[in-house]
């Protein structure tokens, strides 16, 4: 396979992702005309019958037959969804019922004229966003469409027809069609249906459209453009069915489009045009704009530029935004940096003076464009118009004004005050100082009226003859045109450096408030405390109030914590019920959902989904403190970048809980391994030698009775050491169950001691036990006398089973700030470094001096115990050898005054 031959690989990608895109929605058939009255309707309800004779479940969502008699008939026969009544502006309004039709989930939805515009208070601001989503849930679509509504059409049409059509639709949406059905009549028959009122019923109608938009030539113009995009669709759909084959690759040339645009009038135009030279070469197209400090743009502009970008990104292009101060040398180096192949750039024309002062950026370009083709988009003396009128720098307040009136006036008063000693020229300085200080704090407009004030109060005050404005000596004139110059200089570069100062300090905010979220949500965890830090840092960046969405254990997503007068509070209170329905929208479909966006756009509160890389955790709103501004888009970028970092953190909590689970499940599986090692040893070694003997007593009738007791006496020892087992297996069941209730009474810590070495004398047979105890009044204490006797028991027991022949156990007692503390030390080999924890766990036994190995349960038994009196048990080694186990008992346990039966 040559290289000529080989496909694609991002083509071969996009495919793919369509394939599978496709395999989970449904179908989209649009019945494509050059106009109203071609018969799109008409050719729509006709497949739809042909469907529902198939078998098909087909639904009519909604249907405009304006009046004519055939498609009204054609009609009555399908099945219809109820219309959804809005009340707007006291008029009733008829809509298309979405939710109906996503709870009724038919198989084939007739849905005509996907551009429209639906009515304030709907999910959606257009019916193709409704189209989408019901192809998202999986539901067949039929609908119609006019070339005049395509979006990259629309300049083209403006320029055939004459008519500004604002109804469009994203091209993206025609292209990712599964089929479409062109239906063509030619010019003379529909303008003979126009006249035979086939096409508009109204009277007069028909004679008003034949004189505007159904001229004979906009039509055969308007029926050429529909052919033409009608053939690259098919086009395009053939090239997807080679590259699936692996046959033929696209845009072999490989050529890259770049579209430049800014805030003037052309920015629309140039993206449409783009957009059709990059269907045109099958090339992969990128619109760039760029940020630029010192040209501050108004609120006009940047909605001119927000749009062309939001016409980019739905038509596929790649959106590229950069902060650069010199527009032109960026343009270029972006452009050899990607290895684009042609620039688009637009021009407004405009007097040649004005281009010889500001220069041109198109020319710029062109002249320093080397082998890239460079394409200028010319606005006409309308567009030129809009620009002039409708740009609009940021407004400085009045006060600012009277300022740099004030300014002047005090370095006048300053000069009149150092009259005898400064020259005019000196005074000249004091001036261009105030112009400084006005450009820095006041803007650069207030700095050039502070500019010409000082030029006239320089000539007004100090310059012969006084008091007037005319000039003597002529030298003065140079002198006031140098001042206007300079002035002039250091009021713009003065103003550009402010505008970028404090441009600078946003940046640097949001990047320390970013830098601030990260860093602590690195050092947070739980999710709890991730969403408490994530919402107290957002809600200091932003000016208004933000909510985490999470879902519910039902499923219904709410908001989880809000912030309030600085503080953090569960919001468990009752919502906004249309706030919680943008809320599972945007966390079904992933995309943003409120306030500014394409769903439910009337809302007051902004939703972004939390999306991690294995799931979507939830929703991030954000609800402006000046909802009727809008959403700016340093807040939405702002939003944006921390639900990103908040959703990578909640996956960093996700693969943490994850791997917690994965260890206790781990370490329940060993646990569960070591209990049936340990268990089938300790209870097989009793349990076979109570065999044993039983055996020898049945088989031996004729045994001698000492032979018999010692039987008996091995019978009854081991079954002892088995009940023993299951006794603390049960009680330690019941500890960590949390199922023991303690029964709290006083008792004299020495006679339960005294009680559990009574218990020990068959362990103890070789081994002296002493005791001493301080502090009398501390020893009485409010416990559970039964357990503690165990817990002792168990200390005394573990201390013998580690302890050599003769050895001694000594018991000790005394009082601390605490409580009172318990010691009990034995003589063996202590405890190796680095276990003094883990011989509290469960199943842990380390084997001495030959003996029997245990259960491994005594010391988790002694800890729980301890645990549920609130004190502690611990262990380290004694100086003189041996280990020291210590149980402290806390201070709320010591009786101080003695019960009077006690007493007695």
């Amino acid at each position: 396979m040559n290289a000529t031959s080989r496909p694609n690989p991002d083509d071969i990608l996009r495919v793919v992702q369509n394939d599978q895109r496709a395999a989970r929605r449904g179908q989209l058939k649009i019945f494509f005309g050059a106009s109203a009255g071609v018969g799109k309707t008409y050719a729509m309800l006709e497949a739809a019958h042909a469907a529902r004779r198939g078998g098909l479940d087909v639904v009519v969502g909604i249907v405009e037959t304006h009046g004519r008699p055939e498609t009204e008939r054609i009609l009555l026969d399908l099945p219809c969804l109820p219309r959804r009544m809005v009340n707007y502006r006291d008029v009733a309004i008829t809509e298309f019922d979405l939710e109906t039709a996503l709870a009724r989930k038919p198989a084939i939805l007739v849905l005509d004229e996907m551009a429209h515009t639906n009515a304030p208070g709907s999910r959606h601001p257009k019916r193709w966003q409704d189209i989408v989503e019901l192809l998202d849930a999986g539901i067949d679509v039929y609908t119609t469409l006019n070339v005049q509504h395509l979006e990259s059409l629309n300049d083209v049409v403006v320029n055939i027809t004459g008519v500004d059509v604002q109804e469009t639709v994203p091209d993206e949406i025609f292209d990712e069609a599964d089929d479409i059905k062109l239906v063509d009549i030619p010019t003379d028959e529909l303008l003979e249906r126009l006249k035979q009122g086939k096409v508009y019923i109204a009277e007069g109608a028909a004679d008003r459209a034949a004189q505007n938009f159904f001229s004979k030539t906009n039509l055969m113009s308007l029926r050429e453009l529909a052919l033409r995009r009608t053939a690259e669709y098919v086009d395009a759909d053939t090239d997807d069915q080679r590259i699936r084959a692996g046959l033929f690759t696209p845009n072999i040339a490989g050529d890259r489009i770049l579209v430049c645009v800014g805030g003037d009038a052309l920015a629309a135009k140039l993206v449409r045009t783009g957009r059709r030279i990059a269907t045109s070469l099958k090339a992969p197209w990128t619109v760039l704009t760029i940020e630029n400090d010192s040209a501050p743009t108004g609120d006009r502009q940047r909605n001119r530029k927000s749009r062309a970008l939001r016409i980019g990104e739905q038509n596929g292009a790649q959106i590229v935004t950069l902060q650069e101060d010199r527009i032109g040398e960026a343009i270029l180096a972006y452009a050899r940096s990607k290895g684009i192949t042609k620039i688009l750039i637009g021009k407004i024309i405009r007097s040649p003076w004005i281009d010889w002062f500001k220069g041109s950026l198109a020319e710029y370009v062109i002249r320093h464009s080397g082998d890239i083709d460079v394409y200028v988009i010319t606005g006409t003396s309308d567009y030129a118009t809009k620009e002039v009128t409708n740009s609009s720098r940021p407004s400085e307040p009045l006060a600012h004004y009277i300022w740099s009136l004030v300014i002047t006036a005090g370095f006048t008063l300053l000069g009149v005050a150092l009259d005898s000693i400064l020259e005019p020229i000196d005074q000249v300085m004091l001036y261009l100082i105030g112009v400084v200080i006005a450009a820095t704090r006041l803007g650069r407009l207030p700095a050039l009226l502070t500019a010409l004030m000082s030029v006239l109060s320089l000539n007004f005050f100090f310059v012969v003859p006084l008091y007037t404005f005319d000039v003597a000596n002529a030298s003065y004139w140079l002198t006031f045109s140098v001042m206007l110059i300079t002035s002039w200089v250091i009021s713009s570069q003065a103003g550009r450096l402010r505008i970028q100062t404090l441009n600078a300090r946003r940046r640097e905010k949001e990047t320390q408030a970013l830098y601030a979220l990260s860093k602590e949500l690195s050092a947070t965890r739980g999710q709890e405390k991730v969403i408490q830090t994530a919402i107290k840092h957002i809600q200091a960046s932003l000016n208004g109030e933000v909510d985490v969405w999470l879902p519910s254990a039902d499923g219904v997503l709410k908001p989880q914590l809000v912030l309030q007068d600085g503080e953090i509070r569960s919001a468990e209170q009752a919502h906004d019920l249309k706030q919680e329905m943008i809320a599972k929208w945007c966390f079904e479909h992933i995309q943003p959902a409120g306030l500014g966006t394409n769903t439910m756009p009337s809302a007051v509160v902004f939703f972004y989904p939390i999306r991690g890389t294995g799931r979507t955790f939830g929703a991030l709103s954000f609800r402006p403190a000046q909802p009727n501004e809008g959403l700016s888009s340093e807040e939405r970028a702002t939003i944006e970048a921390c639900a990103y970092l908040l959703a990578t953190v909640l996956d960093r909590v996700d693969a943490a809980t994850e791997a917690e689970e994965s260890r206790l499940s781990r370490e329940a599986a060993q646990l569960k391994n070591t209990f049936l090692s340990s268990m089938s040893h300790d209870l097989r070694t009793p349990l076979s030698t109570i065999r044993g003997a039983a055996e020898a007593l049945v088989q031996q009738e004729r045994l001698p009775e000492k032979s018999r007791q010692v039987l008996y006496a091995s019978i009854y020892k081991e079954s002892d050491r088995l009940t023993r087992i299951v006794n603390n297996l049960l009680d330690l069941t019941r500890y960590e169950a949390g199922n023991m209730i303690l029964k709290s009474e006083p008792y004299y810590l020495p006679e339960l001691i005294g009680a559990a070495i009574k218990n020990c004398e068959a362990l103890l047979k070789n081994i002296t036990i002493d005791t001493a105890f301080a502090d009398e009044d501390s020893l009485l204490l409010k416990i559970d006398g039964l357990l503690i006797e165990q817990l002792t028991q168990n200390l005394i027991e573990n201390a013998a089973a580690h302890s050599p022949a003769q050895a001694q156990i000594s018991i000790r007692s005394y009082k601390t700030e605490e409580g009172l503390i318990l010691d009990l030390l034995d003589q063996g080999p202590g405890i190796p470094p680095g276990f003094e924890l883990k011989i509290f766990d469960k199943f842990f036994t380390m084997q001495q001096h030959d003996r029997p190995k245990g259960a491994g349960l005594g010391l988790a038994i002694c800890q729980a115990i301890i645990q549920l009196h609130g004190g502690r048990i611990w262990v380290d080694n004694s100086p003189l050898g041996g280990a020291c186990f210590h149980v402290l008992f806390p201070s709320h346990l010591i009786v101080h005054d003695m019960p009077a039966d006690m007493e007695k």
